[in-house]
């Protein structure tokens, strides 16, 4: 039983840092210029059924409730780097998890958003809401800096502050934005918007 205990340490150990490795190779891909889409045809609710069902048990664990809105009867065909939009929704949804309250439910929420103009068209918006304790006003300009953390105590071993600077770098490489909202009555509200 003591060996059982230190090999799943060593295991669990070997694997956080195979992530850091990946994410640190990835941030320095983009850096490089050398990374690439693999762009096609999404079918949105297949991607968020797919997102649904790996995130519900993690959500279930930490006695929180995930939530899915479609806004839209009917999505335009979406052209994106499927594992890479995954990737995108996984941060920002892990980061919820994380941060939210026991006992508070997290959406997820997908519309279509049409401007007014004849010059820009419509976009996609993936809306992550939380009910947490939020990210400081002094630490918001900071959130997308790599290997920056607003918690100082450090007590959480398996972030990096790698996860939302990696969003940022994917969603800008889909010509995207992020937009940092606070949630009423506390917590994190991130839509991330893609062009059409």
């Amino acid at each position: 039983a003591h060996l059982r205990k230190h090999a799943a340490a060593i295991d669990a150990e070997c694997l956080r840092m195979s992530g850091l490795v990946q994410d640190l190779l990835l941030l320095s891909s983009i850096d490089g210029g050398v990374w690439e889409l693999n762009k096609s045809p999404i079918d949105l609710y297949t991607l968020i059924v797919s997102v649904y069902e790996k995130f519900e048990p993690l959500c279930k664990k930490n006695h929180m409730e995930l939530n899915i809105d479609f806004r839209d009867d009917h999505y335009p065909e979406f052209i994106a780097d499927k594992n890479r939009l995954e990737q995108i929704l996984g941060i920002f949804l892990d980061n919820a998890i994380h941060y939210g309250n026991p006992d508070t439910a997290i959406s997820l929420i997908i519309h279509m958003e049409h401007k007014e103009t004849a010059f820009a068209g419509a976009s996609l918006v993936f809306t992550i809401l939380d009910h947490g304790p939020g990210i400081r006003e002094e630490d918001k300009p900071f959130i997308y800096d790599r290997f920056y953390q607003a918690d100082k105590s450090r007590t959480h071993t398996q972030r990096y502050g790698l996860g939302l600077s990696i969003a940022y770098e994917l969603v800008a490489m889909h010509k995207g934005t992020i937009e940092l909202s606070d949630t009423p009555g506390g917590g994190c509200t991130f839509q991330v918007r893609f062009p059409l």
